[in-house]
């Protein structure tokens, strides 16, 4: 029984922290792009910008879905513990790829499209991750599936959480023009660091015996889930929908608001939705 306890506690662990690092490496651009983004998307004005940037960060939301729907497939046919595994590795890669991505002063309007790309790359990424989560969750732990998505959606908002406390570090230690020109790739660097240490572990742990044994129990064609079921994945993607809008709103574009727009102190603001992200984690 104790044997049982722990390997269902490392799987909710595991499916909770690579969640969080994906959720993190996916945020972080929304929380930074206010310091990016005359570097890719140069205007005049800097609002339009900004405005510009935050039109690529709301497209990798769109693929999300698509992400969804493409990885739980692949998790029916080749297993969930695969997905969650390769997930990782994309958006770790992605991440990197933003790390080391040239502005547009240095290619033109190539750099742009390797960013949109690369955040359509992260919106399937973590579209994939997401319900294979849950569905391995609901699968192997069917007694205990509301103790495990609580846990796993408190760990979630954890990757939130930590992309605002990385904010309120930068912002202390270092100067608006050196977050402007390398301070913003930092996050990116960390999320990717962190996505690959996390695929190495998730890699040998899965490997070993007690989870050799869990396999996917159900498996649909895409054609059954569109014929039979696509009333169900319109009403699943307009309630992730729903909560997405808040979190953009008042995590992600408030920020930004406060600071350029009403020009409140950078330091106050970032302390302000440090405690309010605290907040929203423990109360799930």
């Amino acid at each position: 029984m104790k044997d049982q306890r722990s390997k269902d506690s490392l799987l909710i662990a595991l499916a909770s922290i690579g969640g969080m690092l994906e959720l993190y490496d996916f945020v972080i651009y929304g929380v930074f792009s206010v310091y990016f983004a005359g570097l890719f998307f140069p205007n005049n004005n800097n609002f339009i910008s900004i405005i510009e940037s935050y039109s690529v960060f709301i497209l990798g939301f769109i693929t999300r879905p698509l992400g969804g729907i493409c990885f739980t497939y692949i998790g029916d046919k080749f297993g969930r513990k695969n997905v969650l595994i390769l997930t990782l590795l994309i958006m770790g890669v992605s991440s990197f790829g933003i790390v080391f991505l040239p502005t547009y002063y240095q290619i033109g309007i190539l750099a742009p499209i390797l960013l949109i790309l690369l955040r359509l790359i992260q919106g399937l990424a973590l579209g994939g991750e997401l319900p294979s989560a849950f569905v391995l969750i609901f699968e192997t732990l069917p007694k205990k599936i509301p103790l495990a998505f609580g846990v796993v959606m408190c760990t979630l908002n954890f990757g939130v959480l930590f992309s605002m406390i990385i904010n309120k570090i930068l912002i202390v230690n270092l100067t608006q023009t050196q977050m402007q020109t390398f301070g913003w790739r930092i996050p990116f660097l960390i999320g990717g660091i962190l996505c690959f240490i996390s695929y190495y572990i998730r890699k040998q742990l899965y490997a070993l015996k007690d989870f050799k044994q869990i396999k996917s129990k159900h498996r649909y064609s895409l054609v059954n889930l569109f014929l039979n079921n696509f009333g169900r994945l319109l009403l699943g993607i307009g309630l992730a929908s729903i909560m997405a809008i808040f979190v953009v709103s008042i995590y992600m574009f408030m920020p930004t608001y406060l600071k350029e727009i009403v020009k409140i102190n950078a330091q106050l603001v970032g302390n302000l939705v440090i405690i309010s992200m605290l907040c929203s984690s423990l109360s799930h």
